[in-house]
């Protein structure tokens, strides 16, 4: 997967998780997959287990997420789940669909330049299509310089940071943060 783009579904281990909330820095095309196994067992190593893939691409109608219907089975499985997918790093969206009808359950904070859909529950074997418009998509430019404390700061696989010495690259305020190892 390209390093501008960065998935990240949030879930806990033993979770038979309803509803799942999705991560997405939009940038480049890729996908990622989410893995479901029981959590408390060895099953997983019998074939017990599912995936689920997820692709972004991006050209001149927007951004595209698809969350294709998931693969496999284990043992007390949801048999259908909502999703919340969270963009990161975008300007405010004119246009967001789901499925090919315009979205009605959207939120967009331009503070934090986050576009919030939220997919109601629906079976886990059908595959969901959310695309927007916006005038532009992911990350604006590169900064070699110090992170703000101050403000949220979140690695590309999502996770927001929370105090420490870091190095490396992280998003905050809808730019891409380049911060080098200092021993």
């Amino acid at each position: 997967m390209p390093q501008q783009n960065a998935f990240g579904p949030l879930s806990h281990l033993k979770a038979e998780p309803s509803s799942l909330v999705l991560w997405v820095i939009p940038g480049a095309d890729g996908e990622g997959t989410l893995y479901e196994d029981q959590g408390d067992s060895e099953a997983y190593k019998d074939g017990e287990f599912a995936t689920t893939l997820f692709t972004q691409t991006q050209s001149s109608e927007g951004v595209t997420l698809t969350i294709y219907p998931r693969q496999g089975s284990y043992i007390g499985m949801p048999q259908e789940r909502a999703w919340q997918v969270v963009f990161f790093s975008i300007e405010e969206p004119t246009d967001v669909n789901v499925d090919g009808e315009a979205a009605s359950n959207w939120t967009y904070d331009e503070a934090s330049q986050r576009l919030t859909v939220n997919v109601s529950t629906r079976p886990c074997s059908e595959t969901i299509v959310i695309n927007f418009k916006d005038k532009e998509t992911g990350i604006k430019e590169i900064k070699n310089e110090k992170l703000k404390m101050n403000n949220e700061a979140f690695d590309l696989s999502g996770r927001q940071m929370i105090n420490g010495k870091w190095s490396g690259i992280y998003i905050q305020n809808g730019k891409k943060i380049i911060i080098p190892y200092k021993p």
